[in-house]
């Protein structure tokens, strides 16, 4: 086995794999097929359940060792990267305002100025009297990186909105 020296005591490491990792390896026919996997196994940190599938897909499948390595890495969980930003609400008329809304209303408030002023944000929002919160993905996270003034901006388009 040319991966035999990799081959150490826990789970598959930075320069090791684990025995059972091994042990799962070894089922496979070819030391080309073990050194490709095992590759895998380094680069992106696989488990040994991991490395189990992808020795299970090559065994009944037929398919190459690369399809069932891409396949293996589909099935790993997505993380998904969720910014929040809370911001005050500034102006006392519109926290006065907001106060006797309904939270719907403020909810649906917030909605209309997330969608008319700042539809690339891709982000939702709640409206409590006194606060908000926004919460998105990348493009929100870049706006708060950026230094982008969301508290001042948001709070002028409520003066708007409720009139204030």
């Amino acid at each position: 086995m040319a991966t035999r020296h990799l081959i150490d005591w826990g789970k598959t490491e930075d320069a090791s794999l684990g025995f059972t990792a091994a042990t799962e390896l070894a089922r496979l026919a070819t030391s080309e097929d073990q050194e490709a996997v095992a590759n895998a196994a380094l680069k992106h940190k696989l488990s040994s359940a991991e490395v189990r599938q992808i020795v299970q897909l090559r065994m009944r499948s037929g398919r190459s060792i690369q399809e069932c390595i891409a396949n293996g890495l589909k099935m790993r969980p997505e993380i998904e990267t969720r910014h929040v930003f809370v911001g005050a609400v500034l102006n006392e008329k519109v926290r006065a305002k907001l106060a006797a809304t309904l939270q719907a209303a403020r909810n649906a408030a917030m909605a209309q100025i997330l969608a008319q002023k700042f539809p690339d944000l891709k982000a939702t929002g709640r409206l409590a009297a006194d606060r908000f919160t926004l919460v998105g993905r990348d493009e929100l996270g870049a706006r708060i990186r950026n230094g982008e003034k969301l508290e001042a901006e948001i709070n002028r388009e409520l003066e708007g909105v409720l009139h204030a």
